[in-house]
């Protein structure tokens, strides 16, 4: 399984293989860092994480083609939202666009997570409220056939759109957005298979 990290506990940039970014992930940047997140199995909190504060942080501008394919993928993060995030309209998350298109999109749309697949440039899948100023492990699974999953913490309820005509992407981002993103986000990864729910479940859980 290829697995890609884009932003790792220790704001580091790893991967297989490594994605070279266009932000130096070293935890340096002035305002972009804070606390990272302690996942259940850890006794501390990963390193740093990456708050925007309303920046928009493009990883990788327009040059991204081919990060994904429209073959199965899964992509999660922790995300820790702050009140203004839920307030109306959508705010971006980590989004992976082109214009007609969003290949890849975690988000919230009025206050409720949401997800962006395919031929698309608004939510097709509209999940459960989003909790400020708490983490939540978040993510999208596509299984090549039209279908994609949205996944939230360890809500089991079923988040899901069918149909889907899956795109590229070229411009890889975090933040921003229709509206103004400010929270934290940490330990993004993406990966070339479809994951089911107890498999986002067993790596919510995991300590990096």
């Amino acid at each position: 399984m290829a697995h890609k990290y884009l932003l790792d506990g220790d704001g580091t940039d790893t991967g297989d293989p490594a994605i070279p970014l266009t932000l130096p992930l070293n935890g340096t940047g002035t305002g972009l860092w804070t606390t990272g997140v302690q996942p259940p199995t850890c006794t501390a909190p990963q390193g740093q994480s990456l708050r925007t504060g309303g920046q928009n942080v493009r990883l990788l501008d327009s040059t991204g083609s081919g990060l994904i394919s429209t073959d199965p993928f899964t992509v999660t993060a922790w995300i820790k939202p702050e009140t203004a995030d839920l307030e109306p309209g959508e705010h971006f998350a980590i989004w992976y666009t082109k214009p007609g298109g969003r290949a890849f999109m975690i988000s919230i749309l009025d206050g409720h997570w949401a997800a962006s697949v395919g031929t698309t440039n608004a939510p097709n899948i509209i999940g459960p409220e989003a909790e400020p100023d708490r983490w939540q492990y978040v993510g999208i699974s596509y299984d090549g056939q039209g279908r994609a999953n949205l996944y939230v913490d360890t809500d089991a309820d079923q988040y899901q759109a069918t149909g889907i005509t899956q795109v590229q992407g070229a411009t890889l981002g975090i933040g921003w957005g229709g509206k103004t993103w400010t929270g934290a986000i940490d330990l993004v990864s993406i990966s070339t298979t479809y994951q089911e729910f107890k498999t986002f479940l067993a790596q919510r859980s995991a300590c990096s």
